[in-house]
């Protein structure tokens, strides 16, 4: 293991001296280029085909080497950003450029529940082997107003998910077109100037918000406290039992929000944001995983709205991520002097 760890540390030496192209995706022989080569998202959300999904994960499962699934909701797939500026491609992005042929995918599901990231992790982990795995945490999926479908991507997973587990979980007919919609980016309202096309990637404050939308967020963003009330916290406790009976290696991420967009309703409870974050810390290191929160990394001009971030900031968290996934890796495949290699060449690219 010491040789290896030296190996590794050459490898980053090598990577800072001569900056490496990102990997190619290394196919197996007789494989066939396909539109999830690179950069690929559901950018079609709920309306994903099963057969697309399923397409998408045989040729994930056909790639060699080390891989990470990214699971998460829009704040992964990255809805302000371009398809190469999402947090997924730079956190691969910088570990490849280090040396470190990791393989990010993304599965982030827009608007996706806590029990659809729990099928997408059971999907995944029963159908690719993949044993590592970053989620997000987006605070307002913990809301009553948002809990009240907790699940709008159960048909993209098809017969996986059995009728028996959807009888048994509530989970009533699946929803249509304008009707679906609607739920595809619940944080945001669904007339919200900023999910306009011409308004996808603009900073928040180059449009106007009124009562109206902010009404929205005092919806959203209202969410009970986990020390007298846990009901909202169930479907992600059973992501943590599931990785945790698994052997699966996972960290989470919690989203950044934008406060100063929130501080212009006076029902933003900024108190309990910070207080149930600490129960939901508390909560993850007490499985053994590791949590991250970025809060005080983005400023507020990196934003989109209220949680979905512009290319700058998902470059900010997934180059901070990757050193963090390797300072913390729990498998000992790299040495924490590989990670502080990286955390010097992150700092060194920053001040240039």
């Amino acid at each position: 293991m010491f040789g290896f760890k030296i190996v590794a540390v050459l490898l980053i030496l090598i990577g800072m001296l001569f900056p490496m192209p990102v990997f190619a995706i290394d196919l197996e022989e007789g494989s066939q280029d396909n539109k999830f080569m690179h950069h690929y998202r559901l950018s079609k959300q709920t309306r994903t085909p099963h057969s697309e999904f399923v397409e998408y994960v045989q040729t994930v499962n056909q790639h060699r080497g080390n891989k990470i699934a990214f699971i998460g909701d829009s704040v992964v797939t990255g809805v302000s950003s371009q398809a190469d500026e999402t947090i997924p491609v730079f956190m691969e992005a910088k570990l490849q450029k280090n040396g470190l042929p990791i393989q990010v995918y993304n599965f982030g599901l827009p608007g996706g529940r806590f029990l659809d990231h729990l099928f997408m992790m059971r999907y995944v982990h029963q159908y690719t082997g993949i044993k590592d795995y970053v989620m997000n945490i987006s605070y307002p999926f913990f809301s009553e107003e948002i809990q009240k479908s907790p699940s709008i991507y159960y048909p993209m997973f098809g017969d996986f998910i059995s009728r028996e587990e959807l009888k048994r979980r509530g989970i009533g007919e699946f929803k249509h077109n304008d009707e679906q919609n609607e739920e595809s980016n619940p944080v945001e309202n669904s007339n919200s100037q900023n999910s306009w096309e011409q308004n996808k990637y603009r900073v928040w404050n180059d449009t106007y918000w009124d009562k109206e939308r902010l009404a929205h967020y005092e919806k959203v963003y209202n969410v009970n406290d986990f020390e007298k009330d846990q009901r909202s916290l169930q479907p992600f406790i059973e992501i943590l039992k599931y990785a945790k009976m698994n052997d699966i290696n996972i960290v989470f991420v919690v989203s950044p929000i934008n406060t100063k967009l929130l501080s212009l309703s006076d029902k933003f409870d900024k108190e309990m944001f910070e207080k149930n974050n600490k129960y939901i810390t508390d909560l993850v290191s007490s499985y053994d995983f590791h949590v991250y929160s970025y809060q005080q990394l983005i400023p507020n001009e990196y934003f989109n709205d209220s949680i979905h971030l512009l290319g700058p900031a998902n470059k900010m968290i997934g180059e901070k991520l990757a050193k963090d996934w390797l300072r913390n890796d729990s498998k000992g495949y790299y040495s924490v002097e590989v990670a502080d290699l990286l955390d010097y060449n992150i700092k060194s690219i920053s001040t240039n």
